[in-house]
């Protein structure tokens, strides 16, 4: 829509006709043709527009494809490609001209092969390869925190040197890249293609009844001094693992109550689970590791509420709600499988989603892992293809983040998502020091980081 200049409201105000005159669609001042005065057009007069009264000439667009410097730290040069225009029936009468071993034209050679058109509407470009050229760039704002976006394509280290869409690699038809401190949520329910805080590999959120810093980081506390390249060591992973071999449904029981050790329904689950991860456990540590795997069971002790049983089933209460314990295995097993799995190792994929929406001790997680994550995306797929399920349970694993105290900064259905900004101006009544009130911890894990992370190299 063009606007009246002056106007307080964006309005249609005329519509074009032949011979570059308008017809005025509503009531309204406008320069005259010579820009010289004002005139009022009433609605339905025929009136001739000056540039003073649209925007005329149209306004200069830098091409930072070919200079990217042109571009402001808060801009992006998005390219777009097209069928690169040359001299090719481009002349006189849909001649090419040069044709007869004279290729190679420049613009200052254009009229002279009789291609006035082209020169005319092409060659006003000041590059030395005029208008010989596929690609052109326009700079562009980046999408800020809570702003839909596109998912950029990342195959570092080879590239692409342009902006281009993860969704195989097409051109960016809209200007909707996120800000480089921020990252795209991509295909992710329930908050698709949002521009997000980029959460950093490594970095643990200590929560209320959990130490994560073993078991969130690349090799624990040992990878700090180089000792391991990536991955968990063999005896950090075998401890973590626990975790997840104790996990059963929290208000069905606790590993306090003899129930949970000699109940027919924790005997099947542990069953159960021992059977995946064994299934799913990286070839790297196979042939060294005994299974079932170890977990503290109170039933080696002695007969039930005993001093040792109780020591002993303490102990295994405490792990069993240690939640990025189970994480930090799943990730490991699913990261470490060879690149083509065997369909038992698909199979225990699938089961492990399954368990972990049926006795994942956590409520709060159970519900989200069910609500928002399988019945969103489904099971992971049949694939025998590793990278695929490694994807899954990557992005199954940042959905379901979102919803986490340790993210919001409390229970989600009290804290919704927010920017730093939005969480300070809605609860800063509740500190004296609102800047105390960035609770708000980024959930968001880029797939290159969790491969840096979890793959395990020897």
């Amino acid at each position: 829509l063009v606007v009246a200049r002056g106007q307080a409201e964006t309005q249609q105000c005329f519509g074009f006709v032949n011979g570059g005159k308008s017809i005025a669609q509503t009531t309204f001042e406008y320069y005259v043709s010579d820009e010289s005065s004002l005139a009022l057009a009433n609605q339905g007069d025929v009136i001739e527009l000056g540039c003073a009264s649209v925007i005329c000439p149209m306004p200069p667009v830098r091409d930072c494809f070919f200079d990217s410097s042109v571009c402001s730290s808060s801009e992006w040069c998005m390219v777009d490609t097209e069928t690169m225009w040359g001299p090719w029936a481009m002349g006189n009468g849909g001649q090419t001209p040069g044709a007869n071993g004279r290729a190679g034209l420049q613009c200052s050679q254009a009229k002279e092969y009789g291609m006035d058109y082209w020169f005319d509407t092409v060659c006003s470009r000041n590059t030395s390869w005029g208008p010989w050229t596929s690609m052109r760039g326009r700079c562009v704002p980046y999408r800020n925190e809570q702003e839909s976006c596109r998912e950029e394509l990342s195959i570092s280290p080879y590239g692409p040197l342009y902006t281009v869409s993860a969704d195989k690699g097409k051109l960016m038809t809209r200007p909707l890249l996120c800000r480089p401190d921020l990252i795209c949520t991509g295909d992710a329910e329930p908050t698709p293609h949002t521009c997000v805080k980029r959460r950093p590999p490594n970095v643990c959120f200590i929560g209320p009844w959990w130490d994560s810093t073993s078991w969130c980081k690349v090799g624990a506390e040992e990878n700090v001094g180089g000792n391991y390249e990536t991955g968990l060591p063999k005896d950090v992973l075998m401890d973590a693992a626990q975790g997840i071999l104790l996990q059963i449904p929290q208000e069905h029981m606790v590993a306090t109550e003899a129930n949970f050790w000699y109940s027919a329904e924790g005997n099947r689950s542990r069953e159960l689970i021992q059977g995946i991860v064994e299934t799913l456990w990286p070839d790297v540590y196979r042939d060294s590791t005994t299974f079932p795997l170890p977990i503290p069971d109170p039933r080696l002790t002695g007969p039930p509420y005993t001093q040792a049983w109780n020591e002993t089933a303490s102990q295994a209460q405490s792990i069993m709600i240690q939640t990025p314990r189970v994480w930090s295995t799943v990730h490991s097993l699913i990261a470490n499988m060879n690149h083509v799995m065997t369909q038992d190792q698909v199979s225990a994929s699938q089961g492990l989603a399954m368990f972990l929406s049926q006795s994942f001790i956590c409520p709060d997680c159970r519900g989200f892992w069910r609500a928002e994550v399988l019945n969103t995306i489904g099971i992971p797929p049949m694939t025998t293809e590793k990278e695929a399920h490694e994807k899954w349970w990557w992005l199954a694993h940042n959905m379901v983040s979102e919803h986490t105290a340790a993210t919001r900064g409390g229970y989600p259905w009290i804290y919704p998502s927010l920017t730093d900004a939005q969480f300070k101006e809605y609860f800063g009544n509740l500190a004296n020091n609102t800047e105390l009130l960035n609770c708000q911890n980024p959930f968001f894990l880029s797939y290159s980081d969790a491969k840096a992370m979890w793959r395990i190299v020897v």
